[in-house]
C-alpha cells in the first residue's frame, strides 16, 4: 500500500470550446483541498491494513458540502493504486425496508441482477468459490441471497429464512474474506437512512477477533437525522466508541473553493471571484451554477479564459434551489403542447421518492391522466436530473428531489400527487399491508389526509414493537406524531394516548427516562372508562422499567395496576403478562416458590397446554426453567426450555433467542462452556442488532462464560461495552454484576489502581443485593480469591465482606463463612 494517496501530477485544465463545454457535465474534475481529511483518512486505512481491525470514519455535515465526494474520491484512489477492495452503496428515505442498501451492495457486487431465488444461491456459491482465496472459511451463499432477495427461504418449510443474525454474520464473513488480499473501503451513503448498514458497522466493531482489515466511511448529512430518532441514537452510540471517527466536513476555504472554480473551466479572473464569493464554499453550488450557465451557453472562450456572452446576463440565483428551477425550466421550454404534463410527471417522480420505479411512476402518470414523451427520462438524465439505471431512476441529489417537491407546493399541486399515489397502492396492495404502511401514510399526509394516516402509523408502530421491530416502530410513531402536531390536535384527542402508550414501550429498551414520561403522560390524561388497556399497558412498561432498576416494591405496585385494569377487561393474556412478570420479581428476590405459582397461574390463563401460543407461554415456561436450574435440577430446566423452544419457533427469532439464552445457561452448569459461549453470542449479537437491551445482560453472560475460562480480556471488552450501553438507557440493575466481572478482570491482569477503580463503582451497587443471582454471588467471590492470592489482603477482605452480602439470599451458611474469612 502507498504511504501516500498523492496524485504523481495534477490534472490539467482543458480548454474547452464551442460544444465541447457539454463536456463539463460527464468530465471528471481532479480533487481539490481537503489534504487534511485525505491524509486523515488515509493514515485510518493504513492502520487497519497494518493491524487488521475494522474503523469508522463518519463524515457529516450539511448536504451539498462534499461528504460524499471526499468518500468517494478515497474510494477511488485507493482502487487505482491497489491499496484496496471497494464496496459501495447508498440509501434513500424512498426505501421501503432497512435492508435495502446492503441488497443494492450485493446484487451490484455479485452482479446479480434479475436471478430468481431459485437460482440465486447457486450462482452465488458459484461466484464465492471463484473470489475466494486459500483454504478459508466461504460465506454462507444462503444467508447472503436472503439479504440479495426478501423472499429467499419464506416458501421453504425445512430451513427457514435465515435470521437477521446469521445474515450479518455471513456479510463479516464476505467482508473478512475480501479483505485477505487487501483491505476493504467499505462507502455508506447516507446510512442516516440505512438502519441494515449501521446494524452491520456495529457488528464489525464488535467482533474483531480475526484479521478484518475494513475502513467504513460513512456520510451523514446534518439535515437528515431529524426523522430518523432510532438511526440517530445508533450513531450517537457509535460516535462514543475508540475505533470511530467524526469528521464534520465544512465549507471549503476561499483558497480551496476558488482553485475549484478555477479547475471546473477555465474561467476570466472576474468570473472566477464572483462565482467564489456567491457559493460560499459549496461545491455542489458551484458545479450546479457552472453547469447552468454552460447549458444557456452564455460563456464563450476568450485569450484569458471563458468569459460571459456581450449581451448576456449571469445574474446569480441566491441558492442551489434556483439553480435547479432555472434548469426545469429549460428544460420544458423544449415542449409545447403539452408542457404542463410533463412539468406533473417530474413532480410525481420526486414525490415518489430519491429512488423511483419506472414502471410505477408510468401507471402514476396514466392515473394522472398525463401525456407524456415516451423518452422523458431518457431526456431528463441527458439534463442531470436523474440517472437512469435499467428499471429504476434516482435523483442526482436528494436536495434536487426536494426543489422539485417544492415548487409542486407552493404551486398547490403536491397534494394532488400524493392521491396519486394513493390510488396506485390500492391497486396493488390490500389497505392494511404492513409493508406499505409508511409509504401510504407519508402519501396520506402529503395529500392533506393526515386524519386519515395517524391510527394505521400508530397500530402498525404497535405490531413492529411487539415483533420486536424497534427501530421501524419508532419511525412510525414519529411520523403519527408529527401528523397529530400538524393537526393541532389537544392532549385530550384519545389518539395521543395511543401514541404515548407505543412510545413508552419502543423508549422503554433504550431510554427509559423518556418512556417514564411518556406514561406520565398516558396516567394524566386517559380516561379510566375507555383507555383500560392503554392505562394497563403505561402501568406494565412502568413495572418492567423498575424491574430492570430492580425497585421490585415499585414494579409489585405498578403489576397490580396493571393486572386491575386488565381483570376489567376480562383479558386473560395480559393478566398472564403480568403473573410472568412477577414470577420474574419472585426469582430476582431467591423467593423460588412464589415464583413457580406465578408461572403455573399464568400458563393456565394463557390455556396451556392445550394453546401453544408463541409470544408468552415461552417466557412461562422458561421462567418455571430458571426457577429449577435455580433449585439445581438441571434436566428439568432443559426439557422446559426444549418445550419452550419448540412453542417460540413459530413466532420468530426473538422469542427463540430468549430461550436459546437460558439453554446457555443449563449448558454451562453442566461444565460445557463452549456450548453456552456459542448460544450466548448467536444472542448477543440478535438482541445487539436489533438495538434491544437484552443485549447488555447477554453481554455479561457470556463475559462470565469466558471468564470462567481464563479468558479475561475477552470479557473485559464485553463488560465495559455493556456498563456503557447500560448507563446511557439507565439500566442499573446489572451494574454490580458487570463491576463484579471487571474486578475478576483486572485481579488476573494484575492492575490493580483498575481494581480499586472499579470496586469503588461496584460498592453501592453490592452492599445490598438488588438481585439474588448466584452468577453476581459468585463472580464477586472470585475477585476475593484472585486478591487473596495475589497477596492483596486488604483487598480481598472488602471483596469477601461484599461477597458474603451477596450469598445471604443464596445461601446464608456460605455466606457467614465469607463474612468470617472477611474479618
Amino acid at each position: 500500500m502507498p504511504a501516500h494517496w498523492g496524485e504523481s501530477s495534477p490534472l490539467p485544465v482543458t480548454m474547452l470550446s464551442g460544444t465541447g463545454l457539454a463536456m463539463l457535465k460527464m468530465r471528471r474534475v481532479g480533487f481539490v483541498g481537503r489534504e487534511v481529511e485525505r491524509d486523515h483518512i488515509w493514515q485510518t486505512l493504513a492502520k487497519c491494513r497494518y493491524d487488521g481491525k475494522a474503523r469508522v470514519i463518519a463524515l457529516s455535515g450539511p448536504s451539498g458540502g462534499g461528504k460524499r465526494t471526499l468518500a468517494e474520491w478515497i474510494a477511488r484512489r485507493a482502487d487505482e493504486l491497489g491499496a484496496a477492495t471497494v464496496l459501495r452503496t447508498t440509501h434513500n428515505p424512498s426505501d421501503t425496508d432497512e435492508e435495502a442498501g446492503l441488497r443494492r451492495l450485493l446484487t451490484r457486487f455479485f452482479r446479480a441482477e434479475g436471478l430468481s431465488d431459485a437460482e440465486l444461491v447457486p450462482f452465488l456459491e458459484e461466484r464465492l468459490a471463484a473470489l475466494v482465496i486459500d483454504d478459508v472459511e466461504l460465506p454462507d451463499a444462503f444467508a447472503l441471497g436472503a439479504l440479495i432477495s426478501p423472499t429467499l427461504g419464506q416458501d421453504t418449510e425445512q430451513s427457514g429464512r435465515p435470521g437477521r443474525a446469521r445474515q450479518r454474520q455471513a456479510f463479516a464473513t464476505l467482508l473478512g474474506c475480501l479483505s485477505m488480499e487487501r483491505p476493504v473501503v467499505l462507502c455508506l451513503d447516507n446510512v442516516q437512512w440505512g438502519g441494515d448498514s449501521l446494524e452491520l458497522v456495529e457488528a464489525l466493531l464488535e467482533h474483531q477477533q480475526g484479521r478484518s482489515p475494513v475502513l467504513c466511511l460513512l456520510t451523514v448529512p446534518d439535515e437528515g437525522l431529524a426523522e430518523r430518532p432510532a438511526e440517530a441514537r445508533r450513531l450517537l452510540a457509535l460516535y462514543e466508541r475508540a475505533e470511530v471517527e467524526r469528521c464534520t466536513v465544512k465549507p471549503l476555504n476561499s483558497v480551496e473553493h476558488r482553485r475549484l472554480v478555477a479547475q471546473l473551466l477555465p474561467l476570466q479572473d472576474d468570473l472566477v471571484n464572483h462565482l467564489t464569493t456567491r457559493t460560499a464554499g459549496n461545491p455542489l453550488f458551484a458545479l450546479e451554477l457552472l453547469s447552468d450557465w454552460v447549458e444557456r451557453g452564455l460563456l464563450v472562450p476568450d485569450a484569458r479564459g471563458f468569459r460571459t456572452r456581450t449581451g448576456s446576463t449571469t445574474q446569480l440565483p441566491d441558492s442551489i434551489h434556483n439553480v435547479w428551477v432555472e434548469r426545469l425550466d429549460r428544460l420544458l421550454a423544449r415542449y409545447d403542447d403539452n408542457r404542463e404534463d410533463i412539468r406533473v410527471a417530474i413532480e410525481l417522480a420526486a414525490c415518489a421518492g430519491g429512488v423511483f420505479d419506472k414502471s410505477q411512476w408510468e401507471l402514476a402518470c396514466t392515473i394522472a391522466g398525463l401525456e407524456v414523451p415516451a423518452d422523458l427520462l431518457e431526456v431528463c438524465a441527458r439534463a442531470r436530473l436523474i440517472e437512469d439505471a435499467d428499471d429504476k431512476c434516482e435523483f442526482i441529489h436528494e436536495m434536487l428531489r426536494e426543489s422539485i417537491e417544492r415548487l409542486a407546493r407552493e404551486a398547490g399541486r403536491l397534494g394532488a400527487h400524493h392521491s396519486v399515489f394513493l390510488k396506485l397502492l390500492d391497486l396493488f396492495y390490500a389497505r392494511g399491508d404492513l409493508s406499505v404502511v409508511e409509504r401510504r401514510c407519508r402519501h396520506l399526509i402529503g395529500a392533506g389526509m393526515a386524519e386519515h394516516a395517524i391510527t394505521p402509523l400508530i397500530e402498525a408502530a404497535h405490531v413492529h414493537a411487539r415483533n420486536f421491530a424497534y427501530a421501524v416502530a419508532l419511525r412510525l410513531a414519529a411520523m403519527a406524531e408529527r401528523a397529530l402536531q400538524q393537526l393541532d390536535a389537544s392532549q385530550s384527542d384519545p389518539r395521543w394516548i395511543a401514541l404515548w402508550t407505543i412510545l413508552a414501550l419502543v423508549h422503554m429498551l433504550e431510554d427509559s427516562h423518556a418512556a417514564l414520561r411518556f406514561i406520565d403522560l398516558v396516567d394524566e390524561h386517559a380516561d379510566p372508562t375507555c383507555h383500560g388497556w392503554e392505562l394497563g399497558e403505561a402501568a406494565l412498561t412502568r413495572a418492567n422499567i423498575a424491574i430492570d432498576r430492580a425497585e421490585n416494591e415499585q414494579a409489585v405496585t405498578a403489576l397490580e395496576r396493571a393486572c386491575a385494569f386488565y381483570e376489567a377487561m376480562a383479558d386473560q393474556t395480559c393478566m398472564a403478562r403480568c403473573l410472568q412478570r412477577l414470577g420474574t420479581i419472585m426469582i430476582n428476590a431467591a423467593d423460588y416458590p412464589a415464583a413457580l405459582l406465578h408461572f403455573e397461574r399464568a400458563l393456565e390463563l394463557l390455556d396451556y397446554p392445550a394453546t401453544t401460543e408463541w409470544r408468552y407461554i415461552p417466557l412461562c415456561l422458561r421462567g418455571l426453567a430458571r426457577v429449577r436450574m435455580n433449585s439445581g435440577e438441571l434436566d428439568a430446566a432443559q426439557n422446559l426450555l426444549d418445550e419452550a423452544l419448540r412453542c417460540a419457533i413459530g413466532g420468530g427469532e426473538d422469542g427463540v433467542m430468549v430461550v436459546r439464552h437460558n439453554i446457555a445457561a443449563v449448558a454451562r452448569l453442566r461444565g460445557e462452556p463452549l456450548v453456552a459461549e456459542q448460544h450466548y453470542r448467536a444472542c448477543y449479537e440478535y438482541f445487539r442488532g436489533i438495538g434491544a437491551s437484552k443485549q447488555y445482560v447477554v453481554a455479561l453472560n457470556l463475559a462470565f462464560t469466558l471468564l470462567g475460562q481464563g479468558r479475561h480480556k475477552e470479557a473485559h471488552v464485553l463488560c465495559v461495552s455493556a456498563v456503557q450501553g447500560m448507563q446511557v438507557i439507565g439500566l442499573d440493575i446489572f451494574l454490580g454484576y458487570a463491576y463484579a466481572q471487571l474486578l475478576c478482570c483486572a485481579g488476573l491482569a494484575q492492575d490493580w489502581d483498575a481494581w480499586d477503580d472499579y470496586f469503588n463503582r461496584a460498592s453501592p451497587h453490592l452492599q445490598t443485593v438488588r438481585l439474588a443471582d448466584k452468577d453476581i454471588a459468585w463472580s464477586v467471590s472470585h475477585a476475593a480469591e484472585i486478591a487473596s492470592a495475589a497477596g492483596k489482603t486488604r483487598r480481598a477482605a472488602s471483596a469477601y465482606q461484599l461477597a458474603a452480602i451477596q450469598w445471604q439470599p443464596l445461601d446464608p451458611e456460605h455466606a457467614a463463612r465469607l463474612a468470617k474469612i472477611a474479618n
